[in-house]
């Protein structure tokens, strides 16, 4: 399951998966504990409203997907509002 926190947190995008809380900024996630932060993979399934200026797009099947570093994502649009979604680890 997927969920997006509150959106006053400092940082650009908060998601949470599995009971664990990711926090994103430029295509790049992290998750805390112990007040350590540590860089990670984002969650598949993980939603943004914003993609770093250095992405690259790419097509397939007349559908485009952006490559931000190892992270795939394509847009989607749950409810009317658009969001890049991560769909792939490289």
């Amino acid at each position: 399951a997927y969920r997006r926190p509150d959106d006053s947190f400092y940082m650009n995008n908060v998601m949470a998966q599995n009971y664990e809380i990711y926090y994103g900024l430029d295509g790049i996630y992290y998750t805390i504990a112990n007040g350590v932060y540590t860089v990670v993979n984002p969650p598949l399934g993980a939603l943004t409203d914003r993609l770093p200026y250095d992405y690259e797009e790419f097509w397939i099947w007349d559908r485009p997907f952006y490559k931000v570093d190892n992270i795939i994502y394509t847009i989607v649009a749950p409810e009317g509002v658009p969001y890049y979604e991560v769909v792939s680890l490289l």
